[in-house]
């Protein structure tokens, strides 16, 4: 039996830049169908489910950033913090965006990394507006760094601040405050 040296040139099975096309508009059809599939089960509240589909939508659409965020939930969901992190940092490092740095914070709590998820809390806090949502989260992680609290300005001008409460302690004391917005006094709500 001869051995060749190359690829044999005249088979008619080679693959041209049509059948590359084809197959990219084949995988992207899948990815978006796996996409819409997980997002309908996130939504139904079966985070396994959601977590199948969105994890083929990925393998399917690896450098797809509207894929990434909501598989970083799904993965939390399921309780895998770490596979969340895997996700969540290439993405904040494409993408600065609130949500996604109060999700690293969650996922590095969950996973144990308190003073990492003070970081994200800091990276979300420095650019963005604090959402009410996700006060609870803000406390737990300042708590869990040994911060006194934490502040943060919302677009309207509001600076909130929060001191969460030490456990056992009863019932909190009120930090006095001195804020300025502008030059004028600021008032708490």
């Amino acid at each position: 039996m001869p051995i060749r040296s190359g690829p044999d040139l005249s088979s008619p099975h080679r693959v041209t830049e049509e059948d590359r096309a084809r197959w990219r508009e084949w995988a992207r059809q899948r990815a978006q169908d796996s996409f819409r599939r997980g997002r309908i089960a996130a939504e139904r509240g079966e985070p396994g489910q959601a977590l199948r589909w969105l994890e083929r939508a990925h393998r399917l659409a690896p450098e797809a950033a509207t894929v990434s965020f909501p598989l970083a939930m799904a993965r939390m969901s399921c309780g895998d913090p770490h596979g969340a992190i895997s996700l969540l940092l290439p993405l904040l490092q494409q993408h600065d965006f609130r949500d996604g740095w109060v999700a690293l914070a969650a996922a590095r709590r969950a996973a144990g990394s308190h003073d990492e998820a003070a970081f994200a809390i800091g990276e979300a806090l420095s650019r963005n507006a604090p959402d009410e949502a996700v006060h609870g989260l803000l406390g737990q992680v300042a708590r869990a760094a040994g911060w006194p609290g934490w502040c943060g300005l919302s677009g309207d001008g509001t600076l909130h601040l929060a001191r969460p409460p030490t456990p056992g302690a009863g019932r909190p004391r009120r930090a006095a405050r001195s804020v300025r917005v502008d030059g004028a006094p600021g008032r708490q709500r």
